[in-house]
């Protein structure tokens, strides 16, 4: 069965960029010169990755409402109902794995339907890619989706639960160890009020019948985002944008509602997400300023120091080890380039895919090794890490990285220029890791350079 890949996309005439063919993987790292068009490759390949996400939904709602009967479940429904029976506990309970075996009576029918959807969608996108990425009303832009995931007639999933403040939380696994999943609520103890024992084998119980199968609903939705929607999404997206780098704790602060939604003020594409993410982040922080007090150690290493809050959940300053408080107007380059990494571990929301653009702009080299260590720990949390550099010293330390762990599931690209366009091309791993051409040139040149300064003092 074709599923669980990642996409892979093709595109052509992108303004400057003539050809690029890209692929998802833990790690994507993208190289190139400035106005080789990194960030705009990345936009466009999360605008459309956003786009058929809402697209794949709606084609799910749609083909359970008329075909439900088509997928059928068998599982153990008698640990479902033990469950249900101590869903009044209040802690955390993990359950044990359940061996989801799913049918799906019309495959054929089923691919050709998703086929024909993805297939319909794509004149709409390829609009909406012209008007919000290239703000122009049309172009020579196109693109294709290659390997788009198929359902078999019968395949097998994991289905996860744990109870906790009386919700029943389901979570079911493509296999068992990938990164890819769905989750969602099975059910919620106000919804056994009507049903007493909330014993699911017995059939004469009020509501039995209608409580089962909105359980069985919900996890057939899920199993059809396992088998479609993991192509385009693997969780929720944070665009960490390089416009932002130089001036980005001034970014933070005059970032508001009005700028966002203003007819007058045409933003990037990646921007847009970057605001959007971050004021979402400022109003979880203003209402829960708790919770917000701690962050993981990987990243509160990077401020050298505790941070300190105000009421409203803003940063105010950082109390160092000898208890020196240094002001937020008074931070290092690498304090205020810190901060937006705050927004990837906001309690209240669920970012699966990480795009941190030249995140070594204005790093001194120590620093930027102290931020390499902290975004390889963030594969431990989060499904992609997409990165862009056009920094030789970056890409070395990142290339040793990945040599000394050959584990890492990673994709490496360079957008090579030649005049006035740019095409992308997937390095291929050798025995020292990556060669970037674009490096290997430019340090010749220099080296070429430098020997016959020198040999012309002598």
């Amino acid at each position: 069965m074709k599923v669980g890949i990642s996409m892979r996309l093709k595109i052509s005439n992108l303004a400057q960029i003539k050809d690029a063919e890209i692929e998802e993987r833990q790690l994507v790292l993208i190289v190139g010169d400035n106005g080789s068009g990194k960030t705009l490759l990345l936009e466009t390949v999360f605008l459309i990755k956003y786009l058929y996400q809402e697209i794949v939904d709606n084609f799910i709602k749609k083909y359970l409402k008329e075909s439900s009967k088509n997928i059928s479940l068998d599982f153990d429904w008698d640990r479902v109902n033990n469950q249900l029976k101590s869903i009044k506990e209040d802690q955390l309970k993990k359950i044990p794995d359940i061996e989801l075996n799913v049918k799906i009576e019309d495959k054929e029918g089923l691919n050709e339907l998703f086929q024909q959807e993805i297939k319909a969608a794509h004149d709409g996108i390829l609009n909406k890619v012209n008007t919000d990425i290239l703000f122009e009303e049309q172009s020579s832009f196109d693109f294709s989706l290659e390997d788009l995931p198929e359902a078999q007639q019968e395949f097998n999933l994991h289905l996860e639960m744990f109870t906790q403040y009386r919700t029943l939380v389901g979570t079911i696994y493509r296999n068992k160890g990938d990164l890819y999943y769905e989750r969602f609520v099975l059910i919620t103890y106000d919804e056994l009020d009507d049903i007493e024992g909330s014993d699911l084998n017995v059939l004469n119980l009020k509501g039995f019948r209608t409580m089962r199968s909105n359980i069985e609903d919900k996890i057939k939705t899920c199993v059809l985002k396992v088998l479609f929607k993991s192509y385009f999404s693997k969780g929720g997206a944070l665009f960490l944008p390089s416009e932002r780098n130089i001036f980005m704790d001034n970014a933070l602060r005059k970032a508001s509602l009005n700028s966002l939604h203003s007819d007058k003020i045409k933003h990037r594409y990646s921007e847009s997400l970057f605001y959007s993410a971050y004021l979402s982040y400022k109003d979880h922080a203003e209402q829960f300023v708790n919770i917000f007090r701690t962050i993981g150690e990987d990243l509160a290493s990077l401020f050298d120091g505790k941070l300190k809050y105000s009421e409203d959940g803003e940063i105010e300053s950082i109390c160092k080890s000898d208890g020196t408080i240094v002001r937020r107007e008074l931070f290092s380059t690498k304090q205020s380039r810190t901060i937006p990494f705050l927004l990837i571990h906001d309690p209240f929301e669920d970012y699966k895919q990480i795009v941190i653009e030249e995140p070594e702009a204005h790093l001194s080299i120590k620093s930027m090794s102290d931020f390499l260590f902290y975004i390889f720990s963030l594969l431990k949390s989060v499904d992609n890490v997409f990165l862009t550099t056009h920094s030789d010293v970056f890409f070395s330390r990142i290339n040793n990285e990945l040599v000394k762990d050959e584990n890492i599931d990673v994709k490496v690209y360079e957008l090579k220029t030649v005049g006035l366009f740019s095409t992308l091309e997937e390095v291929s791993r050798t025995e020292y890791g990556y060669s970037i051409q674009l490096f290997s040139n430019e340090l010749n040149k220099l080296y070429d350079e430098t020997i016959k300064i020198q040999q012309s003092i002598n």
